[in-house]
């Protein structure tokens, strides 16, 4: 489901109906839509969550859309998981989230 808003959800049903016709199953988990910080598109995205040891970590930002993406993606991980709803909204003035900021950097 995406919101009436979401700058992206032209590319978000592309990306589905071809996943679809590749033969792949698809789940779709509500977007975050368009969201804005100072009057500028900020890439607020659900799927920024990281997993770790039996954990799943959702980018949350205040909008409709926090609950219902928590329980949609609880039920696509099983019970093998505890899925949890967590604040991004400061991680987001930096231009990410959790799955950002997880990401291994190179040895230098």
């Amino acid at each position: 489901a995406q919101s009436g808003d979401d700058p992206n959800a032209a590319v978000y049903d592309d990306a589905a109906n071809r996943a679809r016709k590749a033969g792949l199953a698809v789940l779709r988990i509500p977007s975050a839509g368009r969201h804005e910080i100072d009057g500028a598109i900020a890439p607020a995205s659900h799927v920024n969550f990281v997993i770790s040891n039996g954990k799943v970590a959702v980018p949350q930002f205040g909008i409709d859309s926090d609950e219902p993406v928590v329980a949609a993606l609880q039920q696509i991980f099983g019970p093998e998981y505890r899925v949890e709803g967590l604040s991004s909204r400061a991680l987001l003035r930096g231009g990410g989230s959790f799955h950002c900021m997880t990401q291994h950097l190179p040895a230098v």
